[in-house]
């Protein structure tokens, strides 16, 4: 007996993945595979690899759940659930044609948002911290739900305590919103990288502004590795109150040194009066 297989719908490509929606016994899932011309590149299959692997072992409501893994003709594949919402840049683009994102929805998904990677980040297991670091936030990594919620996507630039030695990657996430010691090559990502990429990300939902100067990509890695993203427009914006402004700013220092360590340090200037 043939048993009929869910249809399943593209919802996202990337430079490295396609993404499809489906339903199964009842539950909304995604299917995240290779591109068939990355499907045999080491790295690529690595991405899907840890992907998988910081999943098995991270466990919160703002995250994905793992459901299996597989491989079939078409090379391998992750299941996990469906996270249904509007991306950041997506929030950002409807509310461009009316103004830009309001101040007070504005200042609620930040706040949701450093809360979230606050939690994860903070995460244990059997042998103490995780150490969970995403690698690449941004606003199309970063849903935001119909009740306000923000959740995180995209874990194949991730890693946490105990990653296989051979799934560990040198990404450097996605420019304008890599930190600047990342852009330029002298540091692995961290907590203290993941800080900085919310902060831009941030910035970036409350202006809706482009946070660089630079137009292409080389010009804009100069740029982020020189000083960073355009922190400044930041400086008088109305959507946050001067602690929270202080807080993001702090956090978009190019100097890292000098950004909050965790982003606990962030999410709490958004509740202190």
């Amino acid at each position: 007996m043939v048993v009929a297989q869910p249809a399943k719908n593209l919802i996202g490509v990337g430079a490295v993945f396609e993404v499809r929606h489906f339903r199964e016994d009842g539950r909304d899932l995604v299917e995240k595979r290779l591109l068939p011309r990355v499907r045999r590149e080491p790295l690529a299959r690595a991405a899907l690899a840890r992907e998988a692997h910081v999943l098995s072992k991270t466990k919160h409501r703002a995250l994905p759940e793992l459901v299996r893994v597989g491989m079939n003709e078409h090379g391998p594949y992750l299941v996990e659930t469906f996270l249904p919402g509007a991306s950041i840049r997506q929030v950002v683009d409807v509310w461009s044609q009316r103004g830009g994102v309001p101040h007070r929805l504005a200042a609620h998904i930040v706040r949701q948002a450093f809360h979230a990677l606050s939690e994860i980040a903070s995460l244990t297991g059997e042998k103490g911290p995780l150490h969970f670091v995403h690698g690449d936030l941004g606003p199309d990594h970063l849903i935001v739900t119909e009740h306000g919620d923000v959740w995180l996507l995209d874990f194949g630039a991730s890693h946490i305590r105990d990653l296989p030695i051979d799934l560990k990657g040198q990404d450097r996430g996605t420019l304008p919103f890599a930190a600047p010691e990342v852009a330029r090559g002298e540091a692995p990502t961290s907590v203290i990288t993941d800080v900085y990429s919310m902060a831009a990300t941030a910035l970036f939902l409350a202006t809706g502004e482009p946070l660089c100067d630079a137009k292409d990509t080389a010009a804009m890695l100069v740029e982020v590795g020189t000083r960073g993203v355009k922190r400044h427009t930041l400086q008088h914006h109305r959507a946050f109150r001067p602690k929270e402004r202080a807080a993001l700013l702090a956090a978009l220092s190019p100097d890292p040194t000098h950004r909050p360590k965790h982003p606990k340090e962030v999410a709490d200037e958004f509740d202190n009066d």
